[in-house]
C-alpha cells in the first residue's frame, strides 16, 4: 500500500490479555493489527490499533473440548419461572437477555475465553459480560472483575463459610438477576479470595419450586443430569468438602436495586412480598 509516495505495510501480532487473579478463564489472546496512519506516513511513524478477531468455525460439538456424556444444557422460558412477573422492570430485561441468547443459540459449548455467541461458545464470565453489554451496562470481561465492580459499588451481598443450604440467612436478599459468585480457598487479590465462576440467578421454576441458574459450565447439572456448555443448571450450596464455594451475589450496577429481602432470614421461599427501590447509588452491601 501507497500513501503520498511512501509504501506502507500492515502487520498483525497478537497479544495476551493480563489475567485477573488465577480465573483460568481470562488469559486470552487479542490480535492486535500494527498499522501506519496515513498522516504520519511521512515520518516513519506507526500506530497500534485494535482489530476484532477474525471468524473462525469452533470444532464439532462431539469433539473432545466437550467431555462424553455431558450433553446440551436445558433451555426454559420466563413462564416457566415463579417470580419473573413480580420483578422490576430491569431485572426482568437482565433474566429474559439470558434466556433468550440460550434460546437462540440452542448449543454453546463452553469455550475457553469465549464472550461472543457469534464464534459458537461462551465461557463463564464470557456470558454474563454479553447479556450485560446487550442492555448497555459496562461489566468487567472477568469474572474476578465482575466481582469487584459490585464489590466497589456496594452492590455484593458476601455469603460466610457457614452457609451450607440455600436458605442461610446470608441469602435472603438473593433476586433473579443477580449475579452469583464462585471462588476457591486460596485467593490473590484484597479480599481473599479467588473467584473461578460467575452465573446469574433465575428463580424457582413453577413447576418443583427449585432454585435455578443459567451460566456457562462444563459439567453442572440440571435434576441430575450433568451437561456442557451455556443454559440452565440447578443452583445448589457447594458440599462441604468441595474445593470451591459460592462467596457472593449481587445486582449489576446500573439496575436499579430492591432493599426489601426476596426470602425471609429462615424457611424457604415462598413468594415476593411488596417492596420499594432505590438507586443504585444507595444500595445496601454486606461487603467487608
Amino acid at each position: 500500500m501507497t500513501v503520498g509516495g511512501v509504501a506502507m505495510m500492515a502487520t498483525l501480532s497478537w497479544v495476551a490479555l493480563p489475567a485477573s487473579g488465577q480465573d483460568r478463564e481470562v488469559a486470552a489472546a487479542v490480535p492486535v493489527l500494527h498499522a501506519p496512519d496515513p498522516a504520519l506516513a511521512k515520518s516513519g511513524k506507526t500506530v497500534v490499533k485494535r482489530r476484532s478477531p477474525p471468524a473462525k468455525t469452533l470444532a464439532p460439538l462431539d469433539s473432545a473440548s466437550v467431555r462424553p456424556g455431558f450433553g446440551r444444557p436445558v433451555i426454559i422460558a420466563t413462564t416457566d419461572l415463579m417470580e419473573f412477573g413480580q420483578l422490576s422492570a430491569g431485572r426482568q430485561r437482565l433474566v429474559a437477555t439470558a434466556i433468550e441468547l440460550a434460546k437462540n443459540s440452542p448449543w454453546l459449548p463452553y469455550t475457553f475465553g469465549g464472550a461472543d455467541p457469534a464464534l459458537g461458545g461462551l465461557d463463564c464470565s464470557g456470558a454474563m459480560y454479553y447479556v450485560m453489554t446487550k442492555l448497555g451496562l459496562a461489566p468487567p470481561r472477568t469474572s474476578a472483575g465482575q466481582y469487584e465492580w459490585l464489590r466497589e459499588n456496594r452492590r455484593l451481598h458476601l455469603i460466610p463459610k457457614a452457609a451450607s443450604t440455600m436458605d442461610h440467612p446470608s441469602l435472603a436478599w438473593l433476586l433473579p438477576g443477580d449475579l452469583l459468585f464462585w471462588s476457591t480457598p486460596v485467593g490473590s487479590n484484597a479480599l481473599g479470595v479467588n473467584i473461578t465462576h460467575v452465573a446469574m440467578y433465575l428463580g424457582r421454576e413453577k413447576k418443583d419450586g427449585w432454585q435455578v441458574m443459567i451460566n456457562a459450565t462444563d459439567g453442572r447439572s440440571y435434576r441430575g443430569t450433568r451437561a456442557n456448555g451455556y443454559g440452565v443448571y440447578d443452583l445448589r450450596m457447594p458440599r462441604a468438602d468441595a474445593t470451591s464455594r459460592m462467596v457472593g451475589y449481587g445486582l449489576p450496577p446500573g439496575i436499579p436495586e430492591i432493599i426489601t429481602p426476596a426470602i425471609p432470614p429462615t424457611g424457604r421461599q415462598t413468594s415476593l412480598p411488596p417492596r420499594s427501590e432505590r438507586t443504585a447509588g444507595r444500595g445496601k452491601s454486606h461487603s467487608r
